[in-house]
């Protein structure tokens, strides 16, 4: 997995993506796991807007995702009919970023989970979730 191997993770990321972007055979998960490269997001959310369907699941558990990042997120997410999964749990998700998630819930209906556990959302942020569930 390159994601674990040593070396310079910006550039790892950048081919990782442009693979994805030429590659017949689809990835299903972009697994970005304890990967904390600064402005990840401007890489992967022009991928994630392009509506990639070698992508399927998204899994940043450990990535130091500020709440502006999980906006940038799910703003790229919002016309995605691949994913269908996002793994954000252990994070710095507060307030903001969970109502960013709970407006995409509401307007993808192509995610069917997400993980946000271990993020500090608070009674608001999980009320912010709650109003947008069926």
């Amino acid at each position: 997995d390159f994601i674990k191997s040593q070396g310079n993770k910006k550039l790892k990321l950048l081919l990782f993506l442009r693979r994805l972007t030429i590659q017949e055979q689809p990835v299903i998960v972009v697994n970005l796991y304890n990967m904390t490269v600064h402005n990840w997001s401007d890489d992967l959310c022009p991928t994630l807007a392009q509506n990639n369907a070698n992508i399927e699941r998204v899994v940043l558990q450990f990535a130091a995702l500020t709440d502006d990042q999980v906006v940038q997120l799910s703003k790229a997410l919002m016309d995605n009919t691949n994913v269908n999964y996002l793994q954000l749990n252990r994070n710095k998700i507060g307030v903001k970023g969970t109502r960013a998630i709970a407006i995409l819930l509401l307007k993808n209906e192509t995610i069917k989970t997400v993980d946000l556990s271990h993020n500090k959302i608070g009674n608001e942020g999980a009320m912010a979730v709650a109003s947008y569930l069926p």
